[in-house]
């Protein structure tokens, strides 16, 4: 929550561990008990936020479009949050995490649906189309909503 606070605070997600030691009274020691930089947070908290989110819409057997929405809303919840994340463009980004993981749960959805030597590059390319999509809606203000967003996303898809 505090690296939350501190991203919005500072405008930036390219923190320090020593400024969010300062910030949470802790010592740079104990940081790196449970981090290995401040990267790691953000993937932690986009893992919590959406990731999980997807897993568990998928677990419960819901259609694309009710995961897919529920996904956007995820990011919706967090808009100045992740307004000022997804503009860190770094090897370790939350943009390049983002497509990792939506790669992997991509491999898991496409499975048997595409022939296994092709799988990982229909799951990566639907991964960075859709991270490439929510972040030119989180940089435009998130003015259109989750439903629409999840429309535009899977409308290539579903024709398929």
């Amino acid at each position: 929550k505090k690296y939350k606070e501190l991203v919005i605070k500072k405008k930036s997600s390219k923190l320090t561990v020593k400024e969010l030691c300062e910030e949470v009274h802790i010592s740079r020691t104990t940081f790196y008990k449970h981090f290995k930089d401040t990267y790691e947070i953000a993937e932690t908290i986009l893992v919590n936020d959406s990731i999980a989110v997807i897993k568990s819409l998928l677990d419960a057997g819901l259609d694309s479009m009710t995961v897919t929405e529920g996904w956007y809303i995820e990011f919706y919840k967090n808009k100045e949050f992740y307004y000022y994340a997804i503009k860190d463009e770094t090897q370790n980004s939350l943009f390049n995490t983002l497509i990792n993981n939506l790669t992997d749960i991509n491999n898991e959805i496409y499975k048997d649906i595409y022939p296994n030597e092709y799988v990982e590059y229909y799951a990566y390319k639907y991964a960075s189309t859709q991270a490439m999509l929510l972040k030119k809606w989180i940089l435009d203000g998130m003015k259109i909503p989750p439903k629409i967003m999840a429309e535009i996303f899977l409308h290539d898809i579903q024709s398929k």
